[in-house]
């Protein structure tokens, strides 16, 4: 069975917390990690199996003789990305700990798809949230038996971003 968008009446939408609604992300296996973050400055509301936090790492220096120490702020990376469509971090787009190439942008729909290393992420804005869901062709959807796949995440994460759209968030 695929995985279900979640539809829920005012009053459930009244009762549930942010961490529900990370948790219906991660219902059935059908994400790898769900994060909802603050679209005004990029702080972290709910997360399952996800974070976002500030370190450093190195990268290779410019003449490639080396490397050098560079500080990443993955909540700047996302709320850039969400406005500009890019991340111009030299140590680039890096969510959760893991460097992501973005694939494409949305901004019709305030959409970004990201690739990795055998999966995948989306993200999307709704008018006060960021919503984080990713996939790993490594984990399995249960019910299904089949890998997690970008179709499946991508569904379920802006299926949670209209309903929180739709509710004013």
């Amino acid at each position: 069975s695929n995985p279900k968008v979640l539809t829920l009446s005012h009053k459930q939408r009244k009762k549930m917390s942010w961490t529900d609604y990370t948790a219906h992300l991660r219902a059935n296996n059908a994400t790898d990690a769900a994060g909802i973050l603050s679209s005004e400055d990029g702080t972290l509301v709910a997360g399952d199996n996800f974070q976002v936090s500030t370190y450093q790492v190195e990268i290779p220096t410019d003449d490639d003789k080396g490397t050098r120490k560079v500080d990443v702020n993955e909540s700047a990376n996302v709320l850039q990305v969400m406005k500009e469509g890019k991340c111009t971090s030299p140590a680039g787009m890096r969510i959760g700990g893991i460097k992501w190439q973005i694939v494409m942008t949305d901004t019709e729909t305030g959409t970004v798809y990201l690739k990795k290393n055998k999966g995948g992420a989306c993200l999307v804005k709704t008018n006060k949230t960021i919503v984080f869901g990713s996939w790993s062709e490594e984990q399995k959807i249960e019910g299904k038996g089949c890998p997690q796949n970008p179709g499946d995440c991508n569904k379920v994460t802006e299926g949670l971003a209209k309903i929180l759209k739709d509710a004013g968030y």
